[in-house]
């Protein structure tokens, strides 16, 4: 195997294990995000206490790690010291309600940029795969 077909590998392992377990959300503010978390919390009965780029959950036992990037309006969610993944996915699921109820006018190409990146890793994972098969 060449030395592009193994730094391919590479780049494209790290990435599927970096976003592994988190929830990006495109085009969203940190003041809409935290009123979303805030409001889903509340409605679930959970109180959370606010530290930097942090929110804990006192009767579950979690951590919400929250990365903004305000340039191009994207928010990472990873939730830490928590065992119950069907809860986890239905505050998910409560959060996108929650954003898709608020209005956001903004750049909403960034999706678009993410969307385009997905595809050509994808892409290249295939090409991975032809070039090992083709070299058995």
């Amino acid at each position: 195997m060449s030395i592009i077909t193994i730094l391919m590998f590479l780049i494209l392992l790290f990435v599927f294990k970096k976003s592994f377990g988190r929830l990006t959300i495109f085009n969203v503010t940190e003041d809409i995000l935290y009123e979303s978390l805030i409001e889903v919390f509340s409605k679930r009965g959970y109180t959370c206490e606010e530290k930097r780029s942090q929110i804990l959950l006192k009767e579950v036992d979690a951590t919400i790690k929250i990365s903004i990037n305000s340039l191009v309006n994207t928010a990472t969610l990873n939730i830490i010291n928590h065992h119950n993944i069907q809860d986890i996915k239905s505050v998910y699921r409560d959060l996108q309600v929650s954003l898709s109820q608020k209005i956001f006018k903004g750049r909403a190409f960034v999706g678009i940029v993410y969307i385009l990146i997905g595809i050509l890793l994808l892409v290249m994972l295939i090409g991975l795969l032809v070039m090992y098969i083709k070299g058995k």
